[in-house]
């Protein structure tokens, strides 16, 4: 009864998407850029909720859609609120799926909130309220979409249905959020790792780069629901920022924890020669580890989740082995 009941409900959600999606066509008034409603369908996700951006101090009122390539933010001048008519919802953000880098709970106590991280000119967000758990999570589990490679864990979602059944059920499962390396076994291993690149250049450009790209350190959330993180357990873009002797680049990687496949990547997109290179990860302390395999980018990870900088750039060094460090 319970798959009969919930195929009701999606051939129900679907038919007011449609209807909302006809809505959108004769009440949108300053699409722009060549935009339509078609360019990002078709439509997950709509309400109206409480939003606040990172240039303002309260929150307003807002029509929100979660399409599969974008999510969109509208005004409208009706007064009634949830209510669209002709021609009265002005576009107030438009954000493309490629240029989201990070979906994150930002609850606190009682008050259910989630950030939305996007790269434009620079990093900006913007932040959304939710009336319930409920709620909150039906939200989580379609902005998620708008990061991670949804095509590949799509499977491994639907087969944890028991998961997704019972929130209290659920147990962390976030790679770096859980504490499955004691601090003591963590301390060994980052003493080992640490090396001090001895390149002035090296040293110039990561000031550089440091200075033209730090962004302000925001408060560290008190509370969040790991039950709707580890529902998903989210694979999302990282904003990866590459240093080396000549040069200093922003580039958007998956939040892949394989060495093999960000050292690939790294070869192929910054290596202009045949010459081999070590990765350097620069933590909290401004020192650089030396990685070499999954284990040391997962304690990487791990150090750049707990300083609370995942709304910056993941900081990457790259040395080729011919360069002789200053002692």
């Amino acid at each position: 009864m319970k798959k009969i009941a919930d195929q009701v409900n999606e051939e129900k959600r679907k038919a007011e998407n449609i209807q909302v999606m006809e809505e959108l066509r004769g009440s949108v008034q300053n699409w722009g850029m060549g935009y339509s409603v078609d360019s990002f369908k078709p439509l997950q996700l709509y309400g109206t909720l409480p939003v606040k951006f990172d240039t303002s101090t309260e929150e307003k009122q807002m029509h929100v859609f979660v399409f599969e390539k974008a999510l969109l933010l509208g005004k409208s001048s009706n007064k009634q609120a949830g209510v669209l008519s002709s021609s009265n919802l002005s576009i107030i953000e438009c954000i493309e799926k490629n240029f989201v880098t990070n979906i994150q709970n930002d609850s606190k106590d009682d008050n259910l909130q989630l950030k939305i991280y996007w790269h434009a000119e620079k990093i900006r967000w913007l932040s959304l309220s939710f009336i319930n758990e409920e709620v909150f999570k039906k939200w989580y589990l379609s902005l998620i979409r708008l990061t991670s490679q949804h095509d590949e864990h799509h499977k491994s979602v639907q087969n944890t249905s028991a998961a997704v059944a019972t929130a209290a059920d659920l147990k962390p499962s976030n790679k770096l959020a859980r504490e499955t390396i004691s601090q003591e076994k963590a301390t060994r291993r980052k003493s080992k790792l640490k090396k001090l690149l001895g390149s002035p250049n090296i040293k110039s450009s990561s000031q550089i780069i440091t200075d033209e790209y730090s962004l302000e350190e925001r408060e560290t959330p008190s509370s969040r629901l790991p039950s709707i993180e580890s529902v998903m357990n989210p694979p999302q873009q990282r904003l990866v920022k590459i240093i080396t002797s000549t040069f200093a680049k922003l580039a958007v990687l998956p939040s892949d924890d394989d060495f093999e496949v960000l050292k690939e990547f790294l070869s192929s997109a910054f290596s202009t020669s045949s010459k081999q290179f070590s990765i350097f990860y620069r933590d909290r302390q401004k020192d650089a580890l030396l990685l070499e395999s999954d284990a040391d980018l997962e304690l990487a990870c791990k150090d750049w989740f707990e300083s609370d900088r995942l709304e910056g750039a993941f900081p990457l060094i790259l040395k080729s082995d011919d360069e002789e460090p200053n002692r």
